[in-house]
């Protein structure tokens, strides 16, 4: 297979990926095995996301997590010079751009002359941000990034500022130009696999932290919306949109847009997406075979302080089981056996027979 045709195949296969582990094992083979052409595969990965609705755009993501998880956990056969370890790098360094868009702005009303105005009100491009932000941790975490329990606190927290409040109650929609114009203007990495070998920590850290900020900024913007929906109730309005849009043929139809069969397959999808998260709950990195010194302490403060009268119970039941397990001594496990032998079996000498024996029955004759 030629450049060209695995090009043509590889996108095909991301149009209908699904959030089914089998399928995105299947195509992360085929990225391995044609690793050496990464360089003419992995732009088809922005042009899909370009084309498809907002489903298969967060499957793609997911997809991409799945890859770099792959490559990374298995540092025996894809070192970090390996061919096939240049996906890793190509992701990340595109992944602020991936992210925006799998989160893309909504379309200006000024710009689209043919949409219903209703259509633009049911277009919800936030659908796809808690996905999107827990894909984003797993990475990170995969990444090693140094920074991601300060992102992850500060997504949790109230990200609306003063000026938002002031705006909220002047009823103006929230700006979300900025965003995309950061993202826009940002320089990815030229020839990134040169950057390992001088800037180890420039190849992940910089655009790791560029997610976050996009990611904060989304955040931001939903906690903006919805307390303008609360202030502002006038704003959501009744429409009968979902139980027309599924006879809009798909070609004709926005792919920021979702039909309500979209929507259906949309929460069979979430719902596969959250059973795989937990598969990866109890992974633990040892490299080196060994509890680190983060994974002892949080064991540690997590355990209460002992108590011996209320951990009587406890310690009363952990001495029964060792002493059912523990191995008898030598001398006492020599005896048992001796007193399980058969009479011909037993050892000469003793009091039973033997030398000793003997001597005393001629002193007694005699």
């Amino acid at each position: 297979m030629d450049p060209f045709e695995a090009r043509i195949y590889f996108a095909k296969q991301l149009v209908a990926l699904t959030p089914s582990k089998v399928a995105a094992q299947e195509l992360i083979r085929f990225l391995i095995h044609y690793s050496g052409i990464q360089n003419d595969l992995y732009p088809a990965v922005l042009e899909t996301l370009h084309k498809v609705d907002l489903n298969y755009r967060i499957n793609i993501l997911q997809f991409l997590n799945d890859l770099i998880s792959t490559l990374v956990l298995d540092p025996k056969h894809f070192s970090t010079i390996s061919p096939a370890y240049g996906y890793v790098r190509l992701t990340v360094n595109q992944l602020p751009s991936i992210l925006a868009q799998v989160l893309p702005r909504k379309p200006d009303p000024d710009s689209i002359v043919s949409m219903d105005p209703k259509q633009l009100e049911e277009m919800r491009c936030l659908t796809n941000l808690r996905a999107s932000y827990s894909i984003l941790i797993d990475i990170s975490k995969l990444l090693q990034f140094p920074d991601l329990e300060t992102y992850v606190d500060q997504f949790d927290a109230t990200l609306l500022t003063q000026t938002d409040v002031q705006s909220i109650k002047q009823d103006k929609t929230f700006d979300e130009a900025y965003i995309y114009e950061t993202v826009a203007n940002r320089k990815p990495i030229d020839q990134p696999e040169l950057v390992p070998l001088l800037h180890q920590e420039k190849m992940f850290i910089e655009p790791l932290t560029d997610s976050w900020k996009f990611i904060l900024a989304k955040k931001r913007q939903s906690q903006y919306e919805r307390v303008m929906i609360d202030t502002h109730p006038g704003r959501l309005k009744d429409s009968d949109f979902l139980s027309t849009i599924s006879t809009v043929p798909s070609d004709h139809r926005n792919p920021l847009l979702l039909s309500q069969k979209q929507i259906l397959q949309r929460m069979e999808a979430d719902r596969e997406r959250q059973k795989k998260g937990k598969e990866t709950l109890w992974r633990v990195r040892r490299p080196t075979n060994e509890v680190s010194m983060p994974e002892f302490q949080h064991i540690w403060h997590s355990l209460d302080k002992y108590d011996l009268k209320a951990d009587r119970a406890l310690l009363d039941e952990l001495n029964g089981l060792y002493n059912v397990c523990k191995t008898p001594d030598v001398s006492d496990s020599s005896a048992h056996h001796r007193r399980h032998l058969p009479p011909n079996h037993r050892p000469r000498g003793g009091r039973r027979g033997g030398a000793n024996s003997n001597v005393v029955s001629r002193h007694r004759a005699e």
